[in-house]
């Protein structure tokens, strides 16, 4: 058994070795490359996974990993991570633009989840996939056992393991993106050495990553919209001493990554407080509203009401976590609505502008309502309701936008991204709102 290997099984069940342990750093190289896809739809992108396994720790056989990728790479928090070294739910993934859609690809570990299982010859069941044993060879001077794991139509891959470690050496799976698309992945083990000279750096780093980690929200991690304003002062606080200490690393980019992120977000802020001043308390623009098949809403509907727009894209086939926070909104309607709340979903998408589109789009709207069991009424934006009220996307801001217009017609509420939630209170800063203003709706009755 070679050192490196003696370190990584120490590593992985937490034993007495790891009192005097070296750091580890596993680095692998990968692409996506398109195979057969319409021509000229899909270019060929590269990047790295670095895994740091540091000496431990109350978390045996966890790591940190970081992702580098070429071009359209996800937002800052889902480039970095702390898991299994088998990766799964917590472990690196990275971006890819296909036909003007973005998708996240999850990457494998370090290991294979059924190591354990790996016997000399034949298959076995993992789950609902097939694994089945084939020749062995011999990869990069690593003596490699050969798994081939299918399961269903399209879940092939093909993934050489290091015998003494159980370390991925090679990994090969076929991706698919839209109607059948399909693509090659593939990651290559390039390095797997002991850290001397660079642990303390490597240690300091995980330490202020972990903090990272722990003080943002899952919805920061998954949505890539602005952090929350807890979430955002934790990062500040920590993001100068990272990027001091990450330099020449390979935490280096995501370093600098995080440091312009906090600056953009602090100058986005700054506008949007701007905005949110110029519209609160002014009188809403007239609603000219039309449902998803292009007929009007009768403007006398939601006379006198207190109105909740809620600006998104509601495009089933961008379709990401946390959804808008459609889930929680829908709840809201169907409690509110007896107390003459209306909530309105606004679906601003520059397709409904366009006849031989519009069609289109609506339908992935409607697919959206139906997926998610909406119950309140969604309505066409090709972006001119969006730009009369205050089109936070001009200040580089995303969607959702929650506006709510009191009875007397004035603008009460002017919400850019996401609502902080807890467990169990749904959107309760939201339902305080239009439950006050609700009130003084009765009173003018």
């Amino acid at each position: 058994m070679t050192a490196f290997t003696a370190l990584l099984l120490a590593f992985i069940t937490g034993g007495d070795a790891l009192g005097t342990a070296e750091n580890l750093e596993i680095v692998y190289s990968g692409r996506l490359t398109p195979v057969a896809v319409a021509e000229g739809k899909a270019t060929e992108k590269g990047f790295t996974v670095t895994w740091f396994l540091p000496r431990p720790t109350e978390r045996p056989g966890e790591g940190l990993f970081v992702v580098s990728e070429d071009a359209a790479a996800l937002p800052w928090p889902a480039r970095f991570g702390f898991s299994p070294l088998e990766g799964g739910e917590d472990g690196p993934r990275i971006g890819y633009q296909f036909d003007n859609r973005d998708h996240i690809v999850p990457l494998p570990g370090v290991r294979v989840p059924f190591t354990e299982k790996i016997t000399e010859a034949g298959e076995f069941i993992e789950g609902r996939l097939t694994v089945k044993l084939e020749e062995d060879k011999t990869i990069d001077g690593y003596e490699c056992r050969i798994f081939t794991v299918s399961g269903g139509p399209t879940r092939q891959e093909t993934i050489a393991v290091d015998r003494e470690s159980g370390m991925i050496v090679r990994f090969e799976s076929d991706v698919f993106f839209g109607r059948g698309d399909r693509f090659r992945l593939t990651l290559n083990l390039t390095q797997a050495t002991p850290l001397v000279e660079e642990s303390t750096s490597r240690e300091k780093i995980a330490v202020l990553l972990r903090k990272l980690a722990d003080a943002m929200e899952s919805t920061d991690r998954e949505s890539g919209l602005d952090l929350s304003a807890e979430s955002l002062e934790q990062v500040a606080l920590t993001q100068e001493s990272l990027v001091a200490t990450a330099k020449g690393t390979p935490f280096e980019a995501l370093a600098q990554a995080i440091s312009r992120s906090v600056a953009e977000q602090r100058t986005r802020g700054t506008g949007i407080e701007e905005l949110t001043k110029k519209v609160v308390g002014q009188p809403a623009p007239p609603l000219v509203l039309n449902d998803l098949d292009g007929q009007p809403i009768d403007p006398a509907a939601i006379k006198n009401k207190v109105v909740v727009l809620h600006f998104w894209d509601y495009d089933n086939d961008q379709l990401a976590t946390p959804y808008g926070q459609v889930g929680y909104l829908d709840h809201l309607h169907r409690q509110r609505g007896k107390l003459g709340v209306d909530v309105i979903g606004v679906a601003v998408n520059p397709r409904f502008a366009d006849e031989t589109q519009r069609a289109t789009a609506g339908r992935s709207t409607k697919k959206l309502i139906s997926f998610m069991n909406l119950t309140y009424p969604v309505v066409a934006d090709d972006g001119t309701l969006l730009r009369a009220i205050g089109d936070p996307r001009s200040l580089g801001a995303r969607l959702p936008l929650w506006v709510v217009i009191g009875p007397d017609g004035v603008v009460r509420t002017y919400k850019s991204g996401l609502y902080e939630l807890k467990a169990n209170e749904g959107l309760k800063e939201l339902d305080a709102t239009v439950v006050e203003l609700a009130k003084t709706r009765k009173n003018d009755d």
